[in-house]
């Protein structure tokens, strides 16, 4: 489908339901989100969509491209008055313009550029064309004249070509609306659809029966079935797809059979080998299916797609299989527009790029709205609908280290593991996870098993944690018994989620050859040049990285220990990333870890075509 990238409001604010300050939506995407405070105008914004005649721009540059023609034109004519000091130049108003800019498309009658077209022929022999007599110099006259000329047609045809981009789409052709009435439970006693009447009596007076079939509550879905069951073996199969569609992208794994029974009136829905009515099985399976129904069977067509909260009884789970559905490939043809409330849709635009988000908010009247584009979710945002920040905007989980230097070195052993070894999501910081230091030994004021006591209680905080700690080794390369027993109690509160370093401290997972390329930074001095002392081991896992450099190498100048750690840590990290560009550059222990914080990133962050 070529996806519509810019909306004229035009017609849409010609209904009385809805008024605007924006006239054009711009940077639209496959879905495109509404979302703001109650009562801010974004469901009658949609409803004026659905129903208005809409015009929109393959480009959205058009307006752009058109405005520059029209610059380039007006200089040429301004030069042409200084040039040869016309003192009759026909201008606008002000004496300085041939034509002022078309802002954002506004002539908009059956051909859309009528107008500024009939300026343009309007103005090619009025100005400075042949039926001018400007000038006595007849060659000075035919100059101008064909300067002018080449300007205006240039003009013409940059107007013409773009105006072969702009399409038209007619009221309620290939368009599909959700009310907020829908269900799968028909109200007892009544006929038809009640739900469809309200929302057109509300709403839609004035369409037409055929148009009434753009709108779907739901109800008619077991008629449809009926329908369909009893017809010839092409719906039946059409059928039979859809359960298999369901089967596969919300009950994965078990057979699904969604039967009209006789005698009922409401389907039964068979899951594996548990068959119940529709009504057994929840709101929010009942909302997935009358959210898909109609795109399955308009598969193919290139349609418009009006949701009004589509998240209503949804689990947040599930509503991001409902965003992931509406994006699968065999949906590319279909372009949502949808109003909602849900915190939980936020987080899905920072993982596809066919998602715009657009805030709708109240304006100087009650029928006024404002329309502005978000580039991305942010905590103004979130605040203008009342969202606490425990519940979203937060990253989806947090690596705890002991300080600055573990993060310098971790941010870079997982940019360059990520570059050798790219994980199934573009994983990113204060995003999909985040660091959180806990500076050594104030870990012990932290409280990781939600138990009572003293201590802080990190999973009121975050409940998605993988700590890393250091093994802080004494001088005989062993753990002190308070250290061990300290571990231990973290290992029980975090599992698999608790790494404890198999050396001493973070630097000691760097490796030898990129040690020896700090030294030799750090003493200005080349690899060659470095002097290794005889009978030193190169295993420095559990001592002080600083005491072994001065216990390999001789002739060093700068100072590398300080008491039981390294000297100037940060500044000695700051080297050592900058000479870190591949895997191979890294140690055994530094993959090791890669691979385990990448693990647990991956496993609270799905993917999402």
């Amino acid at each position: 489908m070529s996806q519509i990238t810019a909306i004229s409001l035009e017609k849409a604010l010609s209904k009385e339901q809805f008024n605007s300050t924006t006239k054009v939506l711009s940077n639209l995407s496959q879905l495109n989100l509404f979302i703001g405070q109650n009562n801010s105008g974004k469901s009658r914004l949609i409803r004026s969509l659905f129903e208005a005649d809409l015009y929109y721009q393959e480009s959205s540059l058009i307006v752009q491209i058109i405005d520059k023609a029209i610059d380039d034109f007006n200089k040429t004519c301004l030069g042409l008055v200084e040039d040869y000091n016309i003192k009759e130049y026909q201008g606008d108003n002000s004496g300085h313009l041939v034509f002022g800019k078309i802002e954002y498309l506004k002539e908009r009658d059956k051909s859309i550029f009528s107008n500024l077209e009939q300026l343009i022929e309007e103005r090619k022999n009025t100005v400075f064309g042949t039926k001018s007599a400007h000038l006595r110099d007849r060659h000075s006259n035919r100059i101008m004249s064909e300067t002018f000329s080449e300007a205006i047609n240039k003009l013409d045809q940059i107007t013409r070509e773009e105006k072969s981009k702009l399409k038209k789409i007619n009221p309620f052709h290939n368009r599909l609306y959700f009310p907020v009435l829908r269900g799968l439970r028909p109200i007892i006693n009544s006929t038809g659809d009640p739900y469809l009447e309200r929302t057109i009596k509300d709403y839609f007076p004035l369409i037409t029966d055929q148009e009434k079939e753009n709108i779907f509550t739901g109800l008619s879905l077991f008629k449809d079935l009926r329908r369909l069951l009893l017809g010839p073996n092409k719906d039946r199969k059409k059928v039979r797809e859809f359960e298999k569609f369901l089967s596969t992208n919300v009950f994965p794994g078990k057979d699904i059979n969604i039967v009209p029974r006789e005698g009922e009136d409401v389907v039964y829905v068979l899951i594996g080998e548990d068959e119940q009515p529709i009504y057994e099985l929840g709101d929010g399976i009942q909302t997935i299916i009358i959210l898909t129904y109609p795109l399955f069977f308009n598969m193919g067509k290139e349609m418009l797609v009006f949701i009004e909260e589509p998240e209503h009884f949804l689990h947040p789970g599930m509503q991001r299989l409902l965003i992931e559905t509406f994006l699968k490939p065999e949906f590319s043809n279909f372009q949502y527009f949808i109003t909602t409330h849900s915190n939980h849709f936020l987080e899905l635009m920072n993982e596809s790029n066919k998602i715009t988000l657009f805030k709708v908010s109240q304006g100087n009247t009650a029928q006024s709205s404002n329309v502005t584009l978000e580039l991305k979710p942010s905590m103004n945002l979130l605040d203008s609908l009342g969202v606490n920040n425990a519940s979203v905007l937060l990253s989806n989980c947090s690596i705890w280290v002991e300080g600055i230097t573990d993060r310098l070195y971790l941010k870079k052993y997982l940019e360059v593991y990520w570059k050798e070894t790219p994980p199934e999501v573009i994983l990113k910081e204060d995003f999909h996870f985040s660091f959180v230091e806990y500076s050594g030994g104030n870990l012990t004021h932290w409280n990781f098993d939600e138990s009572n006591g003293d201590n802080i209680n990190a999973k009121k905080i975050t409940n998605r944690i993988f700590l890393i700690s250091d093994s802080d080794f004494d001088k005989n390369g062993k753990i002190t018994k308070s250290k061990q027993k300290r571990f231990e109690n973290l290992s029980n509160a975090l599992g698999d989620n608790f790494y404890l370093l198999p050396v001493k401290e973070i630097e000691n997972t760097l490796s030898k050859v990129i040690v020896e390329k700090v030294i030799c930074k750090k003493e200005d001095i080349t690899l060659q040049n470095l002097t290794v002392k005889k009978g030193v081991r190169n295993n420095f896992d559990k001592e002080n990285l600083g005491d072994w450099i001065c216990k390999k190498y001789d002739g060093l100048n700068r100072k590398y220990v300080n008491g039981n750690t390294l000297h100037d840590k940060v500044k000695f990290a700051q080297l050592a990333t900058e000479m870190i560009t591949d895997i191979s550059d890294l140690s055994t222990n530094a993959v090791e870890l890669c691979e385990k914080i990448t693990a647990f990133i991956l496993s609270h962050n799905e993917k999402i075509d």
